[in-house]
């Protein structure tokens, strides 16, 4: 939730730009969440409502990991978070082989309706 915060506050604050100036990369520690959270920037609104969610302790849930084997990445390589929220309702991804699309609908189940943006999908 952290690296959303900052993520959301780059804009605003430049924090990418102080990797190229030691002086200022120096200053870079958590003294940046409390400007954030203390900042009276508009810009900076959604940056704040992710650190007081962190603060309230109301945290972002974690439901399920994959870890795909090797041999099996090229399987896999083109899963998206679309097409894991699609394989809720349908069962099957549409782009997929039988055994992505089996996986991705075990996963998919459940009741509650994940849409894209609920999902992280990381291609390591």
């Amino acid at each position: 939730m952290i690296t959303d915060a900052l993520v959301l506050a780059n804009d605003s604050l430049r924090l990418v730009d102080a990797i190229d100036d030691p002086e200022r990369y120096m200053h870079l520690n958590d003294s940046v969440l409390n400007a954030i959270e203390s900042s009276r920037d508009p810009a900076l609104a959604e940056s704040q409502a992710v650190l007081r969610r962190l603060r309230k302790r109301q945290l972002y849930k974690f439901v399920d990991e994959v870890i795909i084997p090797p041999e099996m990445t090229v399987i896999f390589s083109k899963v998206t978070a679309i097409d894991i929220s699609t394989s809720q309702s349908s069962g099957v991804a549409s782009s997929q082989s039988m055994s992505s699309s089996s996986l991705l609908s075990r996963m998919g189940g459940g009741g509650g309706q994940l849409l894209p943006e609920d999902l992280i999908v990381h291609d390591l």
